[in-house]
């Protein structure tokens, strides 16, 4: 096993080394809107090469096509976007290629899927789980700097309440803990 601090002290890392690290990853973001984790996939050096599952890319570009905001078309969109979302993921594990979920993934149930696909296609799974924000503020700062994608502050307050820490009996192969990834 394999531990990472932070420079103040806190684990960023536990690996229980489960998993032989030659098989194909699922790379699993966890955390609220706001919080980084696409940032965070553009700026690391491995990440930011594999492709990228999500619903967001859908709706954005679609947004961008039809000149209008993500909010605007999402309620339209959404089911469209999950159907590409689950297509890419199938393409992807044909290939036996790593990729990464990015999405917000709060909940037991949520990761739950991600978890048993892995482990159906003999993948690994490694959580990157992002920090909460220490208080409101830090959320509603940023989300003010997101003119593109505005998530309701009543939204942003049910995931807070619904998150569930992510835990190894899960069954991951790694956990990442992303300490204040803006």
């Amino acid at each position: 096993a394999r531990f990472l601090l932070s420079k103040s002290g806190g684990l960023l890392h536990y690996d229980w080394g489960m998993s032989p690290s030659n098989r194909p990853t699922i790379h699993l973001m966890v955390g609220l809107p706001y919080s980084g984790k696409s940032t965070y996939i553009r700026n690391h050096p491995t990440l930011s090469t594999l492709s990228v599952v999500d619903s967001d890319s859908y709706i954005e570009k679609k947004a961008k096509a039809e000149n209008t905001s993500y909010g605007a078309i999402f309620d339209r969109e959404i089911e469209a976007a999950l159907k590409y979302r689950d297509w890419l993921t199938q393409k992807l594990i044909r290939q036996q290629r790593s990729f990464i979920v990015d999405q917000t993934n709060l909940t037991r149930m949520a990761r739950a899927h991600w978890i048993e696909l892995a482990q159906k296609h003999h993948y690994r799974i490694v959580a990157h789980v992002f920090a909460l924000p220490s208080d409101e503020s830090q959320l509603l700062a940023r989300r003010q700097r997101r003119v593109d994608k505005v998530i309701p502050i009543a939204v942003l307050a049910e995931m807070i309440s619904a998150y569930e820490m992510p835990s190894p009996d899960e069954g991951f192969s790694e956990i990442l803990w992303i300490d204040g990834y803006v």
